[in-house]
């Protein structure tokens, strides 16, 4: 008896690869222990550029414009569902993102797509009117992520998110000041460094383009002592396009799950409300147009 219990356990605990081989699968939010969280976009949306939702299925389309945000998870391979924008780039950007996962040997991804209404006089606020610009020097503004809060679904309650955040020298010791820009780059590279209330003290490059940032580890990912992430392995990204006064919010979170049962459940769970809690830095920050 004691025999066959533990053959039993063994193999909950190292189920093979096959068996977590799903195809990409939409999520309900509301199926998410997310506290209060609600996309900040009027319902129903209407008069939204339909070519920036052009890889989106029919039935997905008709989703984020009566909820205002989807969220795909995939087991497996990662072919992004929700990536937004038309055309070559667009497929450049996807098998790009597909590339990197296969060759990380990634195993899991979730990806938020949310609407987010920003004030129509901003334009007036933001120097020069240069709404693009803005939304590329808000989103290097990393020191303000130190003290962010999210909601764990583990726990049922908020907790803090990014307990330090910092631009560092090549060191990883020295703090550097959050970069200011006059005009976009086509691409800038720098390393941070944040405390994470679940991963630790960490170390990451981040790869900013004219309207998207990539922040990938540079040191070994622990979770519950169990390493989940080996250098280069974990990725976040943001993608921010702005469609008149509304704004498409892309995230997703990529990485080698453990193959231990019932871990991706609580991964998801995690990185949907890590990237909410993004989206609510974001909201917050899109409107300060001097800090």
């Amino acid at each position: 008896m004691y025999k066959t219990t533990a053959t039993v356990f063994l193999a909950l605990i190292m189920l093979p690869s096959l068996a977590f081989a799903q195809d990409a699968a939409r999520i309900d939010p509301a199926s998410i222990p997310r506290g209060s969280f609600v996309p900040e976009t009027t319902l129903p949306v209407v008069n939204l550029n339909a070519g920036l939702l052009e890889g989106l299925s029919s039935v997905d389309r008709s989703a984020i414009l009566g909820s205002g945000e989807l969220v795909y998870r995939h087991d497996g391979d990662f072919v992004p569902a929700l990536l937004p924008g038309s055309g070559s780039e667009r497929a450049a950007q996807a098998a790009a993102i597909s590339e990197h996962h296969r060759e990380s040997r990634n195993n899991f991804a979730l990806e938020v797509l949310m609407l987010l209404e920003i004030p129509g006089e901003l334009k007036n606020e933001v120097p020069g009117g240069d709404v693009p610009l803005h939304i590329y020097n808000v989103l290097h503004r990393i020191s303000t992520l130190a003290g962010l809060d999210y909601f764990s679904a583990s726990r049922g309650r908020l907790r803090e998110f990014y307990l330090t955040s910092s631009v560092v020298d090549e060191d990883g010791l020295t703090p550097l000041p959050d970069p200011v820009f006059d005009q976009v780059r086509r691409e800038y590279r720098f390393t941070i460094r944040q405390e994470d209330a679940s991963f630790g003290d960490n170390l990451y490059e981040v790869v900013s383009s004219p309207d998207s940032i990539s922040i990938r580890n540079l040191t070994p990912i622990v979770y519950n002592f169990i390493r989940v992430a080996n250098p280069g392995d974990l990725e976040l990204q943001m993608k921010i396009i702005p469609d008149g006064d509304r704004l498409l919010f892309y995230a997703f979170s990529s990485l080698k799950a453990p193959r231990i049962f019932g871990i991706r459940d609580r991964l998801g769970n995690s990185f949907y409300n890590r990237i909410t809690a993004l989206y609510g830095w974001f909201a917050d920050q899109i409107v300060l147009t001097e800090i």
